[in-house]
């Protein structure tokens, strides 16, 4: 707090870029004091000459299989340069430098732990680093245990057939297999995302049998059992 008769007050022995609150009030001669004004705020500089102070909050939000997001707080008129260990001791290694205050980390191992630390840079230095954080990727997701259900022949024409089949939970792909010999050997016509396929192309005069499977990144699950759809008994749709 201090006191002055003049309107104007200059306030010293500060720290170098930090935020300060002040408010005001008038005295008259018999001492009577009126309220407060609004608060107003105002910034130091930066220190000249001087490295800026250490990043504070690293800290880590949405995690994967294969990434980690990063993030911290600002620092006035500084960029960054964000590093990573293997195991917070040695083997420091910039992955990041730039101005912005978030990062994502990719791609990575899953199921591992990483390190991190933050710094902060200007045209005086380096800041001094931040606090380690460590974050672990997600372990991968098992291979599909269940195959998808209720495949069935939706739709067709004398030469393509529709087929449909229940997500499985996990799955980030489906595999369609298909017979043309009564299920004595199959090739696959089909591997995306859908679980929907238009086969196209087949014959009207043959019986085919199709299975489908699920798969993710682990492996592909087992498959359905076979859907026969014979010649001559195609449903043909009209939308």
């Amino acid at each position: 707090m201090a006191e002055t008769t003049n309107t104007s007050y200059t306030d010293v022995n500060l720290s170098p870029d930090t935020l300060y609150y002040y408010k005001a009030t008038a005295i008259d001669a018999g001492s009577n004091e009126s309220s407060f004004s609004r608060t107003d705020s105002s910034r130091t500089w930066m220190q000249a000459g001087s490295a800026p102070p250490t990043p504070t909050g690293l800290g880590y939000g949405a995690i994967t299989e294969s990434s980690i997001d990063l993030n911290w707080n600002n620092v006035t008129d500084a960029s960054y340069k964000l590093y990573r260990s293997p195991d917070g001791v040695s083997g420091w290694t910039p992955i990041y430098a730039g101005t912005s205050t978030d990062f994502r980390d990719e791609p990575l191992t899953a199921a591992t732990t990483y390190y991190y630390r933050v710094a902060a840079l200007n045209s005086q230095g380096e800041s001094p680093v931040s606090t380690i954080v460590s974050a672990a990727t997600n372990a991968p997701a098992p291979a599909p245990t269940v195959a998808p259900a209720n495949l069935a022949a939706t739709g067709g024409s004398d030469n393509s057939v529709e087929l449909q089949w229940d997500g499985v939970f996990g799955a980030t792909g489906y595999e369609v297999h298909r017979s043309d010999d009564g299920g004595g050997s199959y090739v696959k016509v089909y591997d995306g995302s859908d679980s929907r396929f238009n086969d196209n192309g087949v014959d009207i005069a043959v019986t085919y049998d199709y299975k489908v499977l699920a798969k993710n990144a682990a492996g592909p699950g087992p498959f359905s059992s076979p859907l026969t759809v014979a010649g001559g008994e195609l449903v043909i749709t009209v939308e």
